[in-house]
């Protein structure tokens, strides 16, 4: 990288004034480890991931090919509001 693009800030794309990388650890804060999930369910993070796998639970696999979960859809299937579970964060 040349020291002029160093200086335009993030070197990351920008789209509507937020670069990419920061979009992502935005995301990424609504989403749930199979541990996590686990931890809520009372069950081993390996059933969750066998939950996933079969469809039971909605979840998206990362770049790393690791399972995440959406706190909304946690959260209403244990019937418990969001903020209930960014308090056990």
């Amino acid at each position: 990288m040349i020291r002029s693009e160093m200086s335009k800030g993030c070197k990351h794309f920008r789209e509507q004034g937020e670069c990419a990388v920061a979009r992502c650890k935005r995301r990424a804060r609504n989403l749930l480890t199979p541990g996590q999930v686990a931890d809520l369910f009372n069950v081993d993070p390996r059933t969750v991931n066998r939950w996933a796998r079969d469809g039971l639970l909605n979840a998206v696999r990362t770049p790393g090919n690791h399972w995440r979960f959406s706190k909304d859809d946690v959260a209403e299937l244990l019937g418990v509001p969001v903020e209930d579970l960014e308090e056990a964060d």
